[in-house]
């Protein structure tokens, strides 16, 4: 049932309330004795009663609609040489395989029955992996150039996604300064300067490590209550991560203490609080 079928029941559904009020009224309008008060309520106010109240049921029977949709994923794909992706939901200790989502001249469409906010990741091949956030209720759109869409891709409909990707594009940014800082080195491997080069490399790679930190907890602090905050506290280059449970758990709580506001249910939230070892 669509959401123009919804709203032709539920006006039907107040035009029988306003019938109700009129008879009301003509009834009350018959006895002599019959307060003023609800004579008026019954001629005037009663049928704008009737309006609001059908107002209020559609749109709380739209809103459960909506949370009872699951998410919609959608979208095209430039250049899209293959049939078909996996779809995993990542838990806190646990990768889930969920499906297999068919693709039809690079576009898809797929519902996935699920509720509360979770992690999830989109397998197009072995070195493409589309990673996004996404609750009940929201629609999202991937578009992107299959032949690079780990530069390309983009997502539409989610904040969380919108968030997480920010950070995402900003550790590309980092990965690309070390490629050319690679192939610079390698350059002078054998030769005379090679100590002074390696020295400088390492002081631009360290510069650039430190500038990322400040830039995760701004954004972290920037936006709390948000699940992308805990993915950008856990980001690495390489096998180097920014953080440290330990040595940063001041910040790890803070994220926590947002995050118990806004997905207090959530398996992530749950997770952090074990680690934590929140009361």
């Amino acid at each position: 049932m669509n959401k123009k079928e919804l709203t032709r029941i539920y006006l039907s559904i107040g035009k029988k309330w306003e019938e109700v009020f009129a008879e009301l009224a003509k009834r009350f309008a018959k006895l002599h004795d019959a307060p003023p008060f609800f004579q008026e309520l019954f001629n005037k106010k009663g049928r704008r009663a009737a309006k609001f109240c059908c107002a209020v049921s559609i749109a709380l029977l739209l809103c459960t609609s909506c949370e009872n949709k699951g998410i919609i994923l959608g979208g095209e794909f430039q250049n899209a040489d293959r049939r078909h992706m996996v779809l995993y939901k990542i838990e806190p200790d646990n990768v889930v395989v969920l499906d297999t989502i068919f693709l039809q001249n690079g576009n898809f469409s797929y519902k996935l029955k699920e509720k509360a906010i979770g992690v999830y990741l989109l397998k197009y091949n072995d070195t493409t992996l589309l990673s996004f956030l996404a609750q009940g209720g929201e629609r999202l759109v991937f578009s992107g150039d299959a032949q690079d869409l780990n530069k390309t891709y983009d997502v539409q409909g989610s904040e969380e996604t919108r968030l997480l990707l920010e950070t995402r594009r900003k550790l590309d940014q980092f990965y690309d300064k070390t490629k050319e800082w690679t192939t610079l080195f390698l350059q002078h491997t054998y030769t005379d300067d090679y100590e002074k080069t390696n020295a400088y490399l390492n002081s631009l790679y360290q510069e650039e490590f430190d500038a990322h930190i400040d830039y995760l907890t701004h954004f972290i602090r920037q936006n709390k209550g948000k699940l992308a905050t805990m993915l950008a506290f856990y980001q690495k280059i390489g096998n180097n991560a920014f953080f440290d449970e330990e040595i940063n758990n001041d910040l790890l709580r803070e994220i926590y203490e947002g995050l118990q506001l806004t997905y207090p249910k959530s398996i992530y939230v749950e997770d952090l609080k074990e680690k934590l070892q929140c009361p």
